[in-house]
């Protein structure tokens, strides 16, 4: 992952960037919708799957004015699954990249 420090690129760009590791057949919810939804939820002080869930849901009205939520907020599932596959090293790239820039 490149590092752009100090360009402060927008979230949803920088998210764009982390490669999907789902099989793309099987994916009812684009990679950004759970990332974004995930990083609001943690910051807003969610601290495991369903409360993120939760979390989305209580603020669905607010991520569609962003996010293309044709199904829905992710399930619980949905999310650790995504967390379960995703690549440690590039998200932890990703994140600490971000919140330098930010």
């Amino acid at each position: 992952m490149k590092e752009k420090a100090g360009t402060n690129t927008p979230l949803l760009e920088r998210l764009a960037e982390i490669p999907d590791p789902r099989i793309e057949k099987k994916c009812a919810h684009p990679l950004i919708n759970i990332m974004a939804i995930a990083i609001c939820a943690v910051i807003g002080g969610a601290d495991d799957w369903n409360t993120i869930e939760s979390f989305g849901k209580a603020k669905k009205a607010w991520f569609e004015t962003f996010l293309d939520l044709e199904n829905g907020i992710p399930s619980h599932d949905t999310f650790r699954r995504l967390f379960s596959i995703l690549s440690e090293k590039t998200f932890r790239e990703f994140f600490t990249s971000w919140v330098r820039e930010v």
